[in-house]
């Protein structure tokens, strides 16, 4: 049986017709629970778990292991919520983002990223490569202020 009284301090709840909507979170981590018939909010449940399909069942799986380790321990087990390893990339089109709307060159976004020393006056024949990564930043900051962001979470995605 699950109890959702010892998470308390960490749910919101919302409802509507399709059933509870029930968000557990702490910080970055969290979770969502729905509950299709019954309720939580009376006390112990028994649950039940609906995944289907094999390629459809991995995020469904990882977000059960984390629901029984916060269930059963009352932590957030870290090994279950590894960091992500694109967002310094996607941090980093922010700021190129930032920088072409106050009217900043891709010279002048690579200096600040990469140094003046790095870059250099001359840099479409002395630092190619970092003219390169500059304008696949830009492309991607493009892409993701077009609404890529959305696609963030699919790890098949690549900007």
């Amino acid at each position: 049986m699950f109890d959702i009284a010892p998470l308390k301090q960490w749910t919101t709840v919302h409802v509507d017709g399709d059933g509870e909507h029930w968000r557990i979170g702490q910080g970055l981590r969290s979770l969502r629970l729905d509950i299709v018939g019954g309720t939580l909010s009376a006390g112990p449940v028994h649950l039940d778990y609906r995944i289907g399909g094999l390629t459809e069942a991995i995020a469904p799986v990882i977000t059960l292991r984390r629901f029984l380790a916060l269930a059963c321990h009352r932590h957030w087990p870290a090994k279950l919520f590894p960091s992500e390893a694109r967002a310094g990339r996607w941090i980093t089109m922010l700021r190129v983002h930032d920088a072409l709307a106050a009217g900043a060159s891709q010279r002048e976004i690579a200096v600040h990223l990469f140094g003046d020393a790095i870059i250099g006056p001359q840099w479409r024949t002395t630092a190619p490569s970092y003219r390169l990564r500059i304008q696949r930043l830009v492309a991607g900051a493009n892409k993701m202020t077009a609404g890529a962001w959305r696609s963030f979470l699919d790890p098949g995605f690549a900007i």
